[in-house]
């Protein structure tokens, strides 16, 4: 009987703590009604380009972004990817230092640079007179064409104790959740792509210029259609550290576009990007869908190509969303071809250092190490655990005491 009180025991203190583990990561995530900021603004929505740049605006005003997203019923039918990007803008403040911007695509979390500066000292005096001393303004731009199937997306901030707040509020002028109903994304993982170097058909491309969140790198003046002299290569390489990378912290790294174009002797299906061995053909890349003239002629007359071979050539568009890498993984442009075989274009290989954790804000500095870190209350967690699994050997040692 004592035995079997003993494992009665030991079940109720595991259930006990997967309740407590359970509710500690819940706890983790809030959202703007459990979570009150000191005050906020929802301003903008946009897509397919960039807040000050050649942009689609749908509304730009106070507070006007949740009634502009109820008019589409916060749904975007994008099937075909016509809806390349969506942007969410405006201002908040909370009790807390804010560390980081980000967004919920679904279930994952993603962090980017996406916290913007006050547009003048007039600006700054109005929002935190309205939402208090740690009020800053966000622009959160997603790439929403770089993600297959229905998707839910909600803006959010990451707290200096680690506490991450989504924008959900049943405050209809606070909510910034939206869904896109997209098609479907090619991933191959591990692929066997090959090098454009190594490929032994006939081929020519052109890398000509390279976008850094929404900022070109290079001047596009200096390209024409059939002559790219590394323009984009060697303005990369003013951005790379002593060890060849680019931080993508340093330089707020959200996304990277590639343009150019590539001509092979067969086919092109499909434009995308590789981090690494993966390889991703989604909505945000894509090549024009007819040849450029200029780039045929050029084919014909310099490097050797029939006429209807070069008519195969297709400018590219490529742009590789930054996620939450962390590490040093190489990105560069892929190219499907019509018998399967994917190159990656080697000149377009970039390395770039991904995020690393941000950490909650502690009196004491936190010490550098190259072992991941726990995530907020993971270590009381932990003792809990340990807690609890001491008790159970305790109990059943109690009960092996008692059954002699």
């Amino acid at each position: 009987m004592k035995k079997i009180l003993a494992v009665m025991l030991s079940v109720i203190m595991l259930f006990s703590l997967s309740t407590v583990l359970f509710a500690s990561a819940a706890e983790e995530v809030k959202d703007l009604d459990s979570y009150a900021p000191v005050n906020m603004s929802f301003d903008t929505i946009y897509y397919n380009g960039y807040y000050g740049g050649p942009v689609n605006v749908y509304v730009d005003a106070g507070g006007g972004g949740g009634p502009k997203l109820d008019e589409t019923a916060r749904a975007f039918d994008n099937q075909g990817f016509a809806i390349k990007n969506i942007g969410l803008r405006g201002w908040i403040g909370f009790d807390k230092p804010i560390s980081r911007f980000g967004y919920f695509a679904n279930d994952q979390l993603i962090f980017g640079n996406f916290a913007e500066a006050f547009m003048a000292e007039a600006d700054e005096t109005n929002i935190k007179a309205a939402g208090g001393e740690n009020a800053v303004r966000y622009n959160i731009d997603i790439p929403v064409a770089s993600f297959g199937g229905d998707v839910t997306f909600t803006a959010c901030a990451q707290l200096s104790d680690g506490t991450v707040v989504k924008f959900v509020s049943s405050e209809t002028t606070k909510n910034t959740t939206f869904t896109c109903k997209n098609g479907e994304v090619s991933e191959v993982k591990n692929s066997d792509a090959i090098m454009y170097n190594d490929y032994t058909g006939k081929k020519a491309m052109s890398y000509d210029t390279v976008t850094w969140n929404n900022t070109q790198l290079n001047d596009p003046s200096q390209v024409t259609s059939v002559e790219s002299p590394e323009f984009a290569y060697n303005k990369i390489r003013t951005f790379l550290n002593d060890d060849g990378v680019i931080d993508q912290v340093a330089y707020g790294g959200n996304t990277m576009r590639f343009w150019g174009w590539a001509a092979l002797d067969q086919a092109i299906e499909a434009f995308g990007y590789a981090i690494d061995k993966d390889v991703y053909f989604d909505g945000l890349s894509y090549p024009d869908a007819n040849f450029e003239q200029g780039i045929v002629n050029h084919l014909v007359s310099n490097i050797g190509f029939d006429e209807d071979t070069a008519k195969l050539s297709r400018r590219y568009t490529v742009v590789v969303p930054f996620r939450n890498y962390t590490g040093t993984h190489d990105i560069g442009v892929a190219v499907k071809l019509a018998d399967g075989t994917i190159l990656i274009l080697n000149d377009t290989v970039i390395s770039v250092r991904g995020a690393e954790e941000v950490q909650p804000q502690t009196d004491e500095p936190q010490p550098q190490t190259d072992e991941p870190q726990p995530q907020t209350g993971d270590a009381a967690v932990a003792m809990i655990a340990v807690a609890a699994v001491l008790a159970m050997s305790a109990a059943v040692v109690f009960a092996k005491k008692r059954s002699f």
